[in-house]
């Protein structure tokens, strides 16, 4: 079997990193756009462009390519990328100028739709082995038990929009529910919280009765939906950014997370080899685990792009440095972080985790939004290194 020569992998977030909000709605600047640009053609020209996010994985393909993919088993329709919310129609996405440096990565690692590589005659195969880790009829079998603990509704109050495909096909949503992962919408901290806090709580105790020895599943009222050990492949993602005014958690699959995900596609990839230098960046809490945990290489960086809600808790010149964020205490980063002498550049050190660079955008490129962020730091001949 050849080995593949990944060269310089790059493991990159699309929302907030290659793509700020600002990006996203038309008035990013053009230096954000030219980094992003940048940031690919660095990654095509030198190693392997590769995605994690929370955007499905039909959103980050070309036209041609998802045509090519769904004439091999692909089966999710495509993206309305146009328009507005309420009134979507599909555009493609190449047609996109700032969709482009992420479109068609070497691989997508996608937060409710999969993992899937792009092969050699452009179209896209599903990662298998992992499909199954995720559980057959996920989606089903978890809204079967959420309807169960929910009878009064109160939790399904919050599902957002994206969870009714008759919204997608009404133009109202961009894409259809996705097969691993449940979105909740709220207006508030205290409500998404309250409502978190109780679909936890009661998953908590659901799986306290069911681990009582001895206890017949036939006689209870959850024996419809605990197919496939549901109860046991349900964990809450917060995915909230309260510095715009976003509130939102999902309901995904066990082994579902973006560290998950990143691990698992980082040792297929180099098909038993060692990956030699790996970059990570991203901007939320799912971003930093798989940042500073996922993947084994030589030699590791993660960045925490510029404009990150958790750079102040990462900056030592800050009030909010170790302290909790959005009620998630992150002292297993920081109580292992190591100065190097440059402000913004740390060493992760953690037992039975290889040493990696944890970079703060924020602090090492001060002003800089996501993907210029990244790119300033390819860049840098004069940044820190491990080796």
């Amino acid at each position: 079997m050849e080995t593949p020569n990944l060269g310089y992998v790059g493991v990159f977030d699309v929302d907030g990193t290659l793509m700020t909000k600002a990006m996203e709605e038309g008035y990013g600047t053009p230096a954000a756009l030219e980094a992003a640009r940048f940031v690919r053609e660095y990654f095509d020209r030198n190693g392997t462009f590769t995605v994690a996010t929370a955007q499905t994985a039909e959103m980050l393909m070309s036209s041609e390519v998802h045509d090519a993919s769904v004439a091999r088993g692909f089966v999710r329709p495509r993206p309305k990328l146009g328009g507005v919310p309420e009134r979507r129609y599909y555009l493609k996405p190449e047609s996109i100028p700032v969709r482009v440096p992420f479109t068609d990565a070497k691989a997508i690692m996608s937060m409710g739709t999969g993992c899937h590589i792009l092969q050699p005659e452009d179209w896209y195969l599903e990662h298998q082995s992992y499909k199954k880790r995720l559980g057959v009829n996920w989606r089903e079998n978890a809204l079967n038990l959420l309807g169960i603990i929910d009878d009064a509704g109160e939790f399904r109050e919050y599902l957002a929009p994206i969870e009714l495909a008759e919204n997608y096909e009404n133009g109202k949503t961009d894409v259809m529910p996705l097969e691993y992962r449940i979105q909740f919408n709220f207006e508030d901290r205290e409500t998404k919280d309250r409502i978190k806090n109780g679909i936890q709580t009661t998953l908590n105790g659901i799986r306290q009765i069911l681990a009582i020895d001895g206890f017949d599943i036939r006689n209870s009222a959850l024996h419809a939906s605990v197919f496939g050990d549901i109860h046991k492949n349900l964990r809450i993602v917060d995915e909230s950014n309260a510095a715009i005014g976003k509130f939102q958690f999902y309901l995904m699959p066990r082994y579902a997370s973006k560290e998950e995900m990143v691990d698992e596609m980082l040792s297929v990839l180099p098909k038993g080899e060692m990956i030699e230098d790996l970059l990570i960046a991203g901007d939320m809490p799912p971003d930093l685990r798989a940042g500073c945990f996922a993947g084994r290489a030589l030699r590791a960086t993660f960045i925490l792009v510029g404009g990150s809600p958790l750079a102040p808790y990462f900056n030592r010149e800050s009030e909010w440095f170790g302290k909790p964020h959005a009620g998630e205490g992150l002292e297993f980063v920081t109580s292992n972080l190591i100065q190097t002498g440059r402000p913004g550049f740390d060493v992760l050190e953690r037992a039975g985790v290889p040493m990696r660079l944890f970079v703060n955008g924020d602090v090492a490129y001060p002003g800089l939004t996501g993907p210029e962020t990244i790119a300033a730091f390819l860049k840098d001949e004069k940044k820190p290194s491990l080796f």
